[in-house]
């Protein structure tokens, strides 16, 4: 494949998407989505993103595999895996203004939950529902991760294990997310090669993140999380104006 000046954009994208979600535990990949919604098409940055989050997030349960909650990961990561898949051929045939506007929404409510304006409580008794939710939310716009923040931390995670748990709920994810997008016939060579050469620079973003994170007080990291959060906001209403 050859690269053309939108492709070589996929090499910052994807070291800031692995450096971010590192850092703050979630937030890359909606960024990614909300970007390349700009540079391709919504439905094509679904899909660009999913095989490369897939390897994003399996590196990073990797990294932290000794502190995964694996009752919480089990319980959210077999409803998200089922509900993405089936919102992802949803989402293949879903009108692009329609994904734009479900992008909108997402990025809405993420900056509203990490701003605090927004409050969402949770309980544990919720974590099969809400997986479902994280799914759905996910396979549609790349919002899920907002979602998934307050369903970890109403089971009580912090730290590392809520970093390493929330890439294995968003590992089952983006699984579904690419077998129900290449179901769809999104998953062609061109698509997958952008992906790979994502996927590359997420992976080198979030060995990045890995040696910044013990250097960075917890409230910075949010400062990071709301930060990244409003210029998704803003590149979502550009692309509604498109």
């Amino acid at each position: 494949m050859t690269l053309d000046l939108h492709d070589l954009a996929l090499v910052p994208l994807g070291l800031l998407a692995g450096v971010l979600t590192t850092l703050a535990g979630l937030g890359g990949g909606l960024m990614l989505v909300a970007t390349l919604s700009l540079l391709y098409d919504p439905r094509l940055a679904l899909a660009i993103t999913a095989p490369a989050l897939m390897v994003g997030n399996l590196h990073r349960a990797t990294i932290y595999r000794a502190d995964i909650d694996r009752g919480v990961a089990a319980r959210v990561a077999s409803t998200g895996f089922v509900s993405a898949l089936i919102f992802g051929f949803l989402a293949v045939r879903c009108p692009t203004w329609i994904l734009r506007g479900l992008l909108l929404a997402a990025t809405a409510f993420a900056l509203g939950r990490a701003s605090g304006v927004i409050k969402l409580t949770v309980t544990r008794s919720w974590l099969i529902p809400m997986g479902a939710l994280v799914g759905a939310v996910t396979a549609t716009s790349g919002g899920g991760p907002a979602l998934l923040a307050p369903t970890l931390l109403a089971a009580g995670l912090v730290g590392e294990t809520y970093v390493s748990t929330g890439a294995v709920c968003a590992l089952s994810v983006h699984i579904a997310r690419v077998i129900a997008y290449g179901a769809g016939g999104l998953m062609n060579q061109s698509t997958l090669s952008r992906a790979a050469l994502l996927a590359a620079f997420v992976l080198a973003g979030n060995a990045l993140g890995a040696k910044l994170r013990p250097r960075i007080a917890a409230d910075r990291l949010r400062s990071v999380e709301v930060g990244a959060l409003v210029v998704v906001a803003i590149l979502t209403l550009v692309g509604l104006g498109r």
